[in-house]
């Protein structure tokens, strides 16, 4: 199995309550943010990355573990290519985020 079908298989169980979770943190005034390197550039797709990353690790942690990590960011752009729900997800906890902060 590809690892985009394993995150289809244990979205429902993983990624949604995790994506209610930052939705309802707004609406408690809590902020989410993604913390970059002060040798980080704003680059899109680093946060897309970073957050596809952790989406990744939350719904299939076994999977993800077993991806040698020179190999995640291609791991990650098949996961993103072959699933639209994968991509939709990405984007609602990117939204989420409050814009990057550099690390002081």
């Amino acid at each position: 199995m590809q690892l985009h079908q394993y995150y289809q298989q244990n979205r429902a169980q993983r990624i949604e309550p995790f994506l209610t979770f930052a939705t309802q943190s707004m609406h408690y005034n809590i902020v989410l943010c993604y913390l970059m390197n002060p040798d980080d550039n704003d680059n899109n797709d680093t946060i897309f990355n970073t957050v596809a990353e952790l989406l990744l690790s939350v719904a299939c942690p076994e999977q993800w573990k077993e991806v040698p990590s020179s190999l995640r960011h291609q791991e990650i752009q098949q996961a993103a290519a072959l699933s639209l729900s994968f991509r939709d997800d990405v984007k609602t906890l990117r939204t989420l985020l409050q814009y990057p902060k550099k690390e002081s």
